[in-house]
């Protein structure tokens, strides 16, 4: 039962994350090189997914637990920024 309640809610409380991480990766999607959008998306998502923890819980955590959440949200982030690049790129060269 845990599944199936609890999905929906994970999907609701990743969901900020994911616009900001869109927005983000939008906004700065023809200013700066793949490089440098990859890291500040990895920076973005890691600040997000740990704003959004600390919102969220109701817990008292402690700085390691809090700043090694934080890797739950750079990670996808960079890796999205990643791949929407590098399809972003390949596009480019056909034309």
């Amino acid at each position: 039962m845990g599944f199936v309640f609890g999905l929906p809610f994970g999907y609701l409380f990743g969901l900020p994350i994911v616009l900001v991480m869109w927005v983000e990766d939008w906004f700065l999607s023809d200013k700066i090189g793949l490089g440098m959008k990859v890291a500040t998306s990895a920076c973005v998502g890691y600040v997000a997914s740990i704003a959004m923890l600390l919102l969220t819980s109701a817990l008292h955590l402690q700085l390691p637990q809090i700043l090694s959440f934080g890797i739950v949200g750079a990670i996808p982030a960079a890796v999205c920024s990643w791949l929407a690049g590098a399809t972003e790129n390949r596009g480019t060269s056909r034309q």
